[in-house]
């Protein structure tokens, strides 16, 4: 199998038009064609190998944070895996509540419920997150 990065820039230039070079600082600023060729680069390579496996990519996704300039870094967190016959217990002003996870949603006090969300709901009295309810998710700083 052929080596598909070393073909880069004449794919760019081709689909840009014979009058433009990747180097026309016009087109894209040099700190950001960098950050392009490498995407186009990866992508290239994943079409001609394969990509990464799909639990590495979950994995990836979980260990991100999102940046803003001048503010700290917020970390994305882990995305939510239940797996049917997880129990979820929540102790709420005295009372324990538990919560079967399925594989159509959820059950609680022998009902069905697709969201978490109206399960904390129906408990509290008040609007909240299922997910940070439970303790699946941590409270923003």
């Amino acid at each position: 199998m052929n080596d598909p990065v070393p073909a880069l820039g004449s794919i760019i230039r081709n689909s840009r038009g014979s009058n433009c070079s990747w180097n026309d600082s016009k087109w894209l600023p040099h700190f950001l064609r960098h950050e392009v060729e490498r995407g186009i680069a990866y992508r290239l390579q994943e079409r001609a190998w394969g990509g990464l496996p799909i639990d590495l990519c979950r994995e990836l996704d979980g260990r991100a944070t999102i940046s803003v300039p001048g503010q700290k870094p917020e970390k994305t967190g882990p995305r939510l895996r239940l797996k049917p016959g997880n129990r979820l217990v929540r102790r709420w002003r005295g009372t324990t509540y538990s919560v079967l996870v399925t594989e159509g949603g959820f059950l609680f006090e022998s009902r069905s419920y697709s969201s978490l969300s109206t399960i904390a709901t129906e408990i509290t009295g008040t609007r909240w997150s299922g997910p940070r309810f439970f303790g699946l998710t941590e409270r923003a700083a």
